[in-house]
């Protein structure tokens, strides 16, 4: 009988024969110069293998990081785009409410205009006297302007500093006219009127002007009145190092005491380094200074020099404006008949606490019982 599986055998055979030769051939037969040359060719397969894929990471990595770069340049403009689109509504927005707003005030304003204009005017000329608010002197030359309610006029101070506006004061009882005084080397002075009838068809106002001084740092306390009191006083009482006050003025406010003292005329160079630069009787101005400041509080004050024989309701009615400037520049101007409490012969206009130098203003604006220092 024929064995099927013998010529398989030695096809299997054969086949082991065959690769265990073939392997003693390559790794029996070669020379160490062969196996050199094969390993020098795997390496280099090997580095080829290493450059291909890195260089495919590369590929891949660029490709990543473009495709990401498209994507937020994509993703900015429509943020920019949206943003734009976002500013441009908010700007239409506003643009109307203002339109809008806008449409309401000028309504508004012709329509009080309107009214104003229906009620009774009154009119009155302005006549005055322009002086130098650090000497008395009169001041001629100096432009005057009137601003009321629906006119503007315009005057200028003779040789004798006396100034006269035809029609300088008009409009609705109660309503204001700003004045304004000027003149080339000396501050701008400003003041308000307030319309109202009289017993004249003029009214009178005494003004001043400061001359421009250099230093930034100099407080100048200005007070302004009429003819009834004829004599208001100014002071300032300034704090002084060992915690007492030095009251600068023509006259004492009280009598010396331990933690008051009258200083007079005061001095620039030393202590208390604040002076009286100018005293008047009828109509000021009187001025101090204030050159260069203590640590402390200072109250600026107008007391009635007269109340020997004027009452305080007489004090009110003064017509007095207190003016405080910083150097050139005007800080503050308050009138005595906006004075808050019940009348009396002491005004407290203005406080100034100072520390190293640093000031901080207050507007006291108030009728006084007694001096805040004793």
């Amino acid at each position: 009988m024929e064995d099927e599986t013998t010529s398989q055998l030695v096809h299997a055979w054969e086949t082991q024969y065959k690769e265990a030769q073939a392997e003693y051939d390559f790794y029996c037969t070669q020379t160490t110069a062969d196996l050199d040359e094969i390993a020098a060719a795997v390496h280099k397969k090997e580095v080829v293998a290493v450059q291909n894929a890195a260089q495919a990471g590369l590929i891949a990595a660029q490709a990543t990081i473009k495709h990401k770069r498209l994507m937020a340049a994509k993703a900015h403009e429509k943020a920019e785009k949206l943003k734009e689109q976002e500013e441009r509504a908010l700007k239409l927005r506003k643009k109307s409410a203002r339109e809008k707003t806008d449409k309401i005030a000028d309504e508004a304003i012709t329509k009080n205009t309107e009214r104003l204009r229906r009620l009774p005017q009154i009119t009155r000329s302005l006549y005055g006297k322009v002086r130098d608010g650090a000497t008395g002197k009169a001041v001629e030359d100096a432009a005057i302007k009137s601003t009321c309610l629906f006119t503007v006029h315009d005057g200028q101070s003779r040789e004798n500093g006396k100034f006269t506006i035809g029609n300088g004061v008009s409009g609705p009882s109660g309503r204001q006219c700003n004045v304004e005084i000027s003149k080339p080397g000396y501050t701008k002075a400003t003041f308000p009127i307030t319309v109202m009838k009289g017993d004249t068809d003029a009214l009178y106002r005494e003004s001043m002007l400061l001359p421009e001084i250099h230093s930034d740092q100099t407080f100048r306390f200005v007070l302004q009145y009429g003819a009834s009191p004829p004599n208001l006083d100014a002071h300032v009482l300034v704090p002084m190092p060992d915690a007492t006050y030095l009251d600068i003025g023509e006259n004492p406010l009280l009598p010396d005491s331990t933690s008051l003292k009258y200083g007079s005329s005061g001095s620039k160079e030393a202590l208390p380094f604040a002076t009286m630069d100018h005293t008047a009787h009828r109509f000021g101005p009187e001025t101090a200074s204030v050159h260069n400041v203590n640590d402390g509080v200072y109250h600026f004050m107008v007391s009635n020099a007269a109340q020997s024989f004027t009452t305080a309701d007489e004090f009110h009615s003064s017509t007095a404006r207190a003016f405080l400037y910083q150097g050139n520049k005007l800080l503050s101007t308050v009138a005595i008949d906006t004075a808050t409490g019940p009348a009396s012969q002491l005004w407290s206009v203005y406080t100034l606490s100072c520390l190293r130098g640093v000031c901080s203003l207050k507007i006291a604006n108030k009728f006084l019982g007694e001096s805040p220092i004793h």
